[in-house]
């Protein structure tokens, strides 16, 4: 991808909301039982990093907890700047979750120095750079042990149900011997993923839960065991165990993963962009591909510099409402790849005049996610992929 040298918008990143998020995510972990698994040394090599590690988890934050927490930050941090949110959160959590090894290694690049787990599948590309980078490999498949080198840190991932990455359940016993079996090698902790935890009143939630509980009988010397994201505390935290670490992610930018929004969060991104030119339309006449939308009397189309390309999704075409002077206009026609038309109905506003796409007083992440038949990641990841962005209350 070429970046712009001009951008056509611009993404506002507040990291007072990202904090804010934060705590009450870290308030939320500390009212959930405390963890009762004791603490031990884990499976293979002595880790010559538990020191370091220990180090990292006194964290700078004042609420008290007895788990740790990871920040799921992957895929540029869902849109927000991986970097920059790594940076802003480094001394608040005790580990960092990426999509890929590539992702691992830019952040090292960046002087982020906070374990980090990669949670792709190694392969012999990648096999490597977990030890030269420092990065926690995820072990889902027997293969896998084979692949790693000497003295790699690795979690194992079980499948209690999402039928993704990770072994089965009834595969303990084997995965153990394995585990066992490359004993030159580290296995620094243990997780699984629960499918349906973004919304309450799931009951696969608990069945998962139980399964990996079982799961765990087979691995007492592996302390460190997560399942539990954003919505699995905020909407079951009582009633399932929560291990001894949280993984949380798009509940730090200010959502929950569903349809429900928990309270106390505030999205983090904002998105704007300015009018490139006003319009006159008549009644009767059509805008934009396809001649789906036709004004209903004489009136003013503005024409905004961002569409498809930018992270808008076409599924929004005469659906989405931008807000201009913190009221709402609609969309005319179908989304095309570097514009949308907004129908001004009979006022005329002027070129220049600056337009909210996304956040603020025009809709969120969720509405936009909602009409287009998506989901909140998918719209934050790509929404305003190309703007400038500008960090705001570092």
């Amino acid at each position: 991808m070429i970046k712009r040298q001009f951008p056509t918008s611009t993404v506002e990143i507040d990291l007072r909301a990202l904090r804010n998020n934060y705590q009450v995510l870290a308030d939320s972990i500390a009212t959930l039982p405390d963890v009762t698994h004791k603490e031990k040394s884990g499976l293979g090599a002595q880790d010559s990093h538990d020191a370091q590690d220990s180090h990292d988890a006194k964290v700078s934050q004042s609420t008290p907890r007895h788990r740790k927490i990871m920040a799921i930050i992957k895929r540029d941090a869902y849109g927000h700047g991986m970097r920059r949110i790594a940076k802003a959160l480094e001394d608040w959590v005790d580990m960092i979750g990426l999509a890929t090894v590539d992702e691992g290694i830019d952040l090292r690049m960046a002087g982020v120095r906070k374990p980090i787990l990669i949670l792709a599948a190694p392969n012999e590309q990648t096999a490597a750079a977990y030890v030269t980078h420092n990065l926690i490999a995820t072990i889902s498949d027997e293969v896998h042990f084979s692949m790693l080198m000497d003295g790699t840190r690795y979690h194992l991932e079980f499948d209690t149900g999402m039928r993704r990455l990770g072994f089965r359940p009834e595969e303990a016993v084997r995965v153990r011997q394995q585990a066992m079996i490359h004993r030159r090698l580290v296995c620094a902790g243990i997780f699984s993923h629960y499918a349906t935890s973004q919304d309450p009143g799931s009951s696969l939630v608990a069945e998962q839960n139980r399964a990996f509980q079982q799961v765990l009988t087979h691995f007492p010397e592996v302390s460190l065991r997560h399942m539990s994201n954003s919505g699995g505390i905020l909407f079951y935290g009582g009633h399932i165990e929560h291990f001894s670490m949280i993984r949380t992610g798009i509940g730090l930018m200010g959502y929950g993963a569903g349809h429900t929004q928990p309270g106390g969060l505030h999205p983090v991104k904002l998105w704007r962009s300015r009018i490139v030119q006003t319009q006159e339309v008549r009644a009767g006449e059509s805008v934009s591909y396809g001649a789906t939308w036709r004004a209903e009397r004489d009136g003013f189309i503005a024409v905004v510099p961002v569409g498809y390309a930018d992270g808008i999704p076409r599924a929004l075409s005469n659906r989405l409402e931008v807000a201009i002077h913190g009221r709402r206009y609609p969309i005319a026609g179908v989304v095309t790849m570097d514009y949308i038309m907004i129908d001004l109905g009979e006022e005329r506003i002027m070129p220049r005049t600056e337009v909210t796409i996304l956040g603020g007083e025009a809709m969120d992440a969720r509405d936009w996610a909602e009409l287009a038949g998506s989901n909140i990641h998918e719209i934050l990841t790509n929404a305003g992929r190309e703007a400038e962005r500008i960090y705001l209350h570092e």
